[in-house]
């Protein structure tokens, strides 16, 4: 399953300028929580990476970069947006984004328009078929302005049991809390 264009509840996040607070920040937009039937059937896994240039002066490069957890299938990596145009560099779970020549201004500036100071980019990936309920994937990415490099939150993907399957509900059973503090 592969995302072809940007969902409209996405485009509705940004707005139509494609502005957004950001501060450095990674997250799973959607669902974190996916079944091993969503798995086995090769679910993507929509990240968004935010970065801000909350530094003293204008940033003119700079390099996001994300090593993928190894229980993430690197062959599905798919590039999906990003705010500015990059160079990327991708191999074995090792991606880097370049953003040369950026001219990110501060967020720490006076200016009336600071949404200039921010950018995002966003990507799938498939976690591998052989995973079991109970695990958990943790993943962040760090990102140099220049010569000063900040790392973001963890953004954590689970993997559940078979929830979507409803138990059957017994009406003539009688169901007590034990121990029951009106009793």
């Amino acid at each position: 399953m592969k995302i072809s264009a940007l969902p409209v509840w996405v485009i509705v996040v940004f707005g139509l300028t494609g502005s957004m607070n950001a501060q450095n920040d990674k997250k799973v937009i959607g669902d974190a929580v996916f079944t091993t039937t969503e798995i086995a059937i090769g679910v993507d896994v929509l990240f968004l990476i935010r970065f801000e240039n909350i530094g003293a002066d204008t940033a003119f490069n700079i390099v996001v970069r994300d090593t993928l957890d190894p229980r993430f299938n690197a062959a599905t990596f798919h590039m999906v947006d990003a705010s500015h145009s990059y160079q990327l560099l991708h191999d074995q779970g090792f991606i880097r984004w370049y953003f040369n020549g950026i001219r990110l201004p501060s967020s720490d500036t006076e200016e009336e328009d600071n949404d200039n100071a921010t950018g995002y980019l966003m990507y799938t990936v498939q976690p591998h078929r052989f995973l079991t309920a109970g695990q958990t994937i943790h993943n962040n990415a760090c990102i140099s302005f220049d010569e000063e490099t900040i790392c973001t939150n963890t953004a954590t993907v689970w993997i559940d049991g078979e929830s979507e399957i409803e138990e059957a509900f017994d009406e003539k059973r009688i169901y007590r809390v034990v121990p029951n503090p009106n009793y």
